[in-house]
């Protein structure tokens, strides 16, 4: 969604506790979110990231694909 532009837009990042460690990539894409919220451009800042934070940042974990399995997101 990061071709829209509206002030009703509200962007979020989901970050699974057990995966979450305060990092320079993690703190990275929150204020990429913020900045956008807040109405200022990012200039693709997020499409740059999002090769590197699809799936699993760190060995082990099951990355962004969890929060799909949670019906309490589509409540």
């Amino acid at each position: 969604m990061h071709g829209f532009h509206h002030p009703a837009i509200y962007r979020a990042v989901y970050i699974e506790a057990v995966d979450y460690t305060a990092d320079f990539l993690t703190d990275l894409v929150i204020y990429a979110v913020k900045i956008r919220n807040h109405g200022i451009p990012d200039y693709g800042l997020i499409v740059h990231l999002s090769e590197l934070v699809a799936g699993s940042l760190y060995a082990g974990t099951q990355g962004h694909s969890t929060v799909y399995e949670e019906s309490s997101v589509y409540q």
